[in-house]
C-alpha cells in the first residue's frame, strides 16, 4: 500500500497542499484534473524526484519520504517518452537491467516486447517509430526493472485518439497480467473512467474528491467536479423532504430526488439518464416534464438536445432517436428521469 499523509510542496507561485491518499496494492489509481492542477508534481514527489516540504509518504508501512528514487521500487513514464535516441528498441528496454546487473536480459526483453507489442520493432531506432510505438517502448523500459509501482504521467497525451484507445487496452491487459500498482495522471475523463479502479480529482493543487468511476461521474461532491466530468445539468435550488423523496424547488419546477437533503442544494443529472418521449407513459420514473426543444447539437457519436422545462435540460440521444422522434427546434417533448438519477450535494 502507498500511504500519503498531508504532503505539500510549493513551486513558484503554485502550491500542492495537504494531499492525503491511500492506494492499495495492485490498484489502478488515476489522478484526474485540468492542466495546471499539479498532477505531474504530485507524481514526481511520489517518485522521489523532489521532496515534499511537509507530510510523509509510506510504502508498505515504511516511510520513503526522503528515500532516493532508485531505492523506491517505482517505475516512471513521462508523456514525451524520453527514449535514448542512439539505442535501438531492444537496448532501450534493456538499459536499466544492464545498469543494475540483471541476468537473463535477452529473454526478459523479448517477453516484455511481446507484452507491449513491439517485438517486431526491437532493431529499430526511436526516430523511426510512431508516437504510440515509442510510448510502448517507454512503458516496457519502465517495467523491465519489475517495479512495485508504475507511475504514468499523461502517457497517452501525445498520441491520436485511436492510438490512445489501443494503448489503454494494452494497459488494461498489462495490469491484469502483472498486477502491479499503477498510478496514472491525466486530464482525460474518459481515460480515467476506463482505466481507474478509483479516481482522485485534483484542482489547484488539492484533491477535491476520491471515489470509484461511478461515484465520480454520478455523485460529484462539488460544482467543479460536476462540471469537469461533464455532468451537463447543474442547478441550484431548495430541497424539502416529502414522504420518500426530496423535492427540489428550482423556481418554475420541482424535481424529485431519492437523496435525503433539506435546504439549499446543488442538483445534478447526467444527460444520458434522461429519456425523451412524445407522450408521457407509466413508469417508475418520478420526474415527468413537458418541454420545448431549444437546441440540437451534433456531437459526433451522440446528439445533444437542450429542452426547456423551466430550466434548460441537456439530454444525450442517438441519431436514430432524433429521426424517430422527429426532433427539431420548437417541438414539444416529454423528458422523463428517475428520482435516483437526481444527485444532490451541498458545498
Amino acid at each position: 500500500m502507498i500511504k500519503i499523509e498531508d504532503i505539500a510542496r510549493s513551486w513558484g507561485d503554485f502550491f500542492l497542499s495537504d494531499i492525503s491518499l491511500n492506494i492499495d496494492d495492485g490498484e489502478y489509481f488515476v489522478v484526474l484534473g485540468p492542466t495546471g492542477a499539479g498532477k505531474t508534481l504530485f507524481l514526481e514527489l511520489l517518485a522521489g524526484f523532489y521532496e515534499p516540504e511537509n507530510g510523509k509518504i509510506y510504502k508498505d508501512d515504511v516511510e520513503i519520504t526522503q528515500l532516493p528514487p532508485q531505492k523506491r521500487g517505482f517505475g516512471f513514464v513521462y508523456q514525451d517518452y524520453m527514449l535514448f535516441p542512439h539505442l535501438n528498441v531492444k537496448d532501450n528496454i534493456a538499459y536499466g537491467m544492464k545498469i543494475n546487473g540483471k541476468s537473463d536480459i535477452d529473454r526478459k526483453v523479448d517477453e516484455l516486447a511481446k507484452k507491449v507489442r513491439v517485438y517486431d520493432l526491437l532493431k529499430r531506432k526511436p526516430s523511426t517509430l510512431s508516437g504510440g510505438e515509442r510510448q510502448r517502448v517507454a512503458i516496457a523500459r519502465a517495467l523491465a526493472l519489475e517495479p512495485d509501482v508504475l507511475l504514468l504521467d499523461e502517457p497517452f497525451g501525445s498520441v491520436d485518439y485511436q492510438t490512445g484507445e489501443t494503448l489503454r487496452d494494452m494497459m488494461i491487459d498489462l495490469h491484469k497480467s502483472l498486477r502491479c500498482t499503477i498510478i496514472q495522471v491525466t486530464h482525460n475523463q474518459e481515460e480515467a473512467v476506463i482505466l481507474g479502479d478509483r479516481i482522485a480529482v485534483m484542482k489547484d493543487g488539492k484533491i477535491k474528491q476520491v471515489g470509484n468511476p461511478e461515484d465520480i461521474m454520478r455523485k460529484p461532491r462539488s460544482k467543479f467536479v460536476a462540471e469537469f466530468v461533464g455532468t451537463g445539468n447543474i442547478f441550484h435550488g431548495t430541497a424539502e423532504r416529502k414522504k420518500d423523496v426530496s423535492m427540489v424547488n428550482l423556481g418554475d419546477i420541482e424535481i424529485a430526488s431519492s437523496h435525503d437533503f433539506h435546504g439549499d442544494v446543488t442538483l445534478t443529472i447526467r444527460p444520458e439518464d434522461i429519456i425523451l418521449a412524445e407522450n408521457t407513459f407509466e413508469s417508475s420514473a418520478r420526474n415527468n416534464f413537458k418541454g420545448k426543444v431549444k437546441e440540437l447539437n451534433d456531437r459526433g457519436i451522440y446528439h445533444e438536445v437542450v429542452v426547456d422545462i423551466g430550466v434548460p435540460l441537456v439530454v444525450y440521444v442517438t441519431r436514430q432517436s432524433i429521426e424517430t422522434l422527429n426532433l427539431k427546434k420548437g417541438k414539444e417533448i416529454w423528458t422523463i428521469f428517475k428520482a435516483s438519477s437526481v444527485h444532490l450535494f451541498k458545498e
